[in-house]
């Protein structure tokens, strides 16, 4: 396969909560356990009551090569996040992610391009609950905060290195406004969820 990935993930989270409310009877859902929150790189998989602010750091690192011609993609992400609960009816959030990202090139040259990606803001809205089972819908945008010019020496074979915009993948935005819509539905069993 020309182009294997070999994507490989270090995710580190801190998170911060300001008021924890955990439920101890049984038909309501539990917070407070180690599945009362989707995997790390899952977002938006739960809203908060009334109140309540959560701030994340989530570190990522991927790795993507070619196996055709030796060369090789590194991605390193920071994201930032918060929510804020002004009711129980709504939670906010907003993510920044701070990409470094690198290409060594056949060729032996490397391009490099650093900075602020598209930050997102969502709103969440819990629209049922009943037995240990919620639904939630996510509302949100993308804004096009992340550079889609970033620039940087790049040759051909036998050639003078010249400044031109770099490709795509090392961009660090998409120079678009996007929805971001979403439906979640959870169930939490005594054992597992």
């Amino acid at each position: 396969m020309p182009n294997k990935i070999l994507p490989y993930i270090y995710c580190l989270q801190t998170i911060l909560l300001l008021q924890v409310s955990a439920h101890g009877d049984e038909n309501h859902w539990v917070g407070a356990r180690p599945d009362g929150h989707a995997p790390i790189g899952v977002m938006a998989d739960h809203a908060h009551n009334g109140g309540e602010v959560m701030l994340s750091y989530r570190y990522g690192k991927m790795n993507m090569d070619s196996t055709q011609d030796s060369s090789g993609m590194k991605m390193h992400m920071h994201m930032l996040g918060a929510m804020y609960a002004p009711s129980d009816a709504v939670t906010l959030m907003v993510m920044a992610p701070f990409k470094n990202l690198d290409m060594d090139m056949a060729n032996g040259n490397t391009m490099e391009s650093s900075g602020l990606g598209d930050v997102k803001v969502s709103g969440l809205i819990p629209i049922w609950e009943n037995d240990r089972r919620r639904i939630h819908l996510t509302a949100g945008i993308s804004y096009p905060t992340g550079s889609i010019k970033e620039t940087g020496a790049m040759s051909m074979r036998g050639a003078m290195p010249m400044n031109m915009r770099l490709g795509y993948p090392m961009q660090l935005g998409s120079g678009t406004f996007d929805l971001l819509p979403g439906l979640t539905y959870f169930v939490q069993k005594d054992e597992s969820s």
